[in-house]
């Protein structure tokens, strides 16, 4: 991961401030500046090829422009997007015993510090003075809180911890498990592994989750006759009501109702999946 010199102390300048919100349908033209560009997703998606490289930003997620580079918008926006955006100057040869390097992306630690700290920002920014200690000051923080220990992951990475996940899931699907349940198995955090889990299969991980145990309630209530209650543990359930609630909502009838409508000699085992996002639109 590329990265820039940051220096802490002094050397930094900025130049604008403000925040945006982007229309579904918008596509950035492309343009370039001749400072660096920081960017922060608030909410939403936004979808970006710089130097003509697409890059994908998230919400809780910076990318960090840097001089002179061509950007622009990489597809029309597929829903509201609403950033941050922060325009500075730093001289990375001052002071260098004080500067640490910056990935240019990476996920923000504390999104909501983050964010109040930019709207401060703007707010003293409004006065005029943009080489005010006030903003100096706010510059350096905001900038100094996105090296605290950012969660910077390349996508390969991202999409083999999403693959890794779908294959725990599979191979655990009876068993009470949810999102904390894999990403301590991973060893990663939860609200990590459930976004790169969506971007890379674009669905969450409880859909994934609850259409496997569905398949299974299905393949169960065909074999045997065991009892509802039994049937829900058996397929990582522990609340019986709750099972036959989630059952009718994806099946359309009860488990009883559905273990009646059909007769051992029909026996389907469903046991490969397409995993593709549009097979999980039924309700989570």
């Amino acid at each position: 991961m590329m990265g820039i010199q940051i220096p802490l102390q002094s050397a930094l300048e900025l130049v604008l401030a403000g925040n945006q919100v982007f229309a579904a349908g918008y596509k950035k033209s492309p343009t370039w500046i001749d400072n660096n560009l920081l960017m922060i997703v608030e909410e939403g998606v936004l979808s970006l090829r710089i130097d003509g490289n697409p890059v994908t930003i998230q919400a809780g997620e910076y990318v960090i422009i840097p001089p002179q580079t061509v950007h622009e918008g990489d597809r029309p926006q597929a829903e509201v997007c609403q950033i941050f955006w922060l325009h500075f100057l730093c001289d990375g040869s001052k002071n260098a015993s004080t500067s640490v390097t910056l990935p240019t992306q990476g996920q923000i630690q504390q999104p909501g510090v983050i964010a109040d700290l930019l709207r401060l920002l703007i707010t003293f920014q409004g006065k005029g003075d943009f080489s005010s200690l006030s903003c100096c000051s706010l510059l350096q923080t905001i900038l100094a809180e996105l090296t605290r220990n950012p969660s910077v992951y390349t996508r390969p990475q991202a999409e083999h911890v999403a693959m890794v996940a779908m294959q725990y899931i599979l191979q655990h699907t009876s068993e009470d498990i949810g999102t904390y349940e894999i990403a301590a198995a991973l060893h990663c955090h939860p609200d990590h592994l459930g976004r790169v889990f969506k971007r890379c299969y674009g669905c969450s991980i409880t859909a994934v989750l609850h259409r496997q145990r569905m398949i299974l309630a299905k393949e169960l209530l065909f074999l045997n006759d065991r009892p509802i209650a039994q049937l829900a543990a058996d397929c990582g359930f522990t609340d019986p009501a709750y099972f036959s609630r989630l059952f009718k909502r994806y099946e359309g009838c009860t488990p009883r109702a559905y273990r009646q409508a059909h007769s051992r000699a029909r026996v389907l085992i469903e046991r490969r999946v397409d995993w593709r996002s549009d097979v999980y639109d039924s309700p989570e």
